[in-house]
């Protein structure tokens, strides 16, 4: 039997590595080192959304076995964001309530 938890993490258009993929490939490095997680990769939702116009945001996520969330977690709200104000993410465990988690920002005036 397996626990699975369904991760989407929401970050703005303007976010450093993007372009480059270098900030997913941080990601999934940092997921795919945890023991539990095994080989697990967030992919990019963001393509998958309906609608006649882009949105305004790159999303991924994954559905994760035996995951950390708050080891995750806690590394996501880590990273040098640099729109903070634009990032979400969000843990939908197998059992018990959703999580949501947001890095500390300032508003912006």
């Amino acid at each position: 039997m397996s626990v699975v938890s369904g991760v989407t993490l929401i970050v703005s258009t303007c976010e450093d590595g993007l372009e480059d993929g270098s900030l997913l490939a941080s990601i999934n490095a940092f997921a795919s080192s945890d023991r539990t997680a095994g080989r697990t990769a967030l992919s990019e939702l963001t393509n998958y959304y309906g609608g006649g116009k882009h949105p305004q945001l790159h999303a991924f996520g994954a559905g994760i076995n035996y995951f950390d969330e708050d080891r995750f977690a806690a590394f996501i709200l880590s990273l040098p964001w640099e729109h903070p104000e634009n990032v979400v993410l969000v843990i939908q465990p197998e059992a018990g309530a959703t999580r949501i988690f947001r890095p500390d920002f300032e508003d912006h005036p």
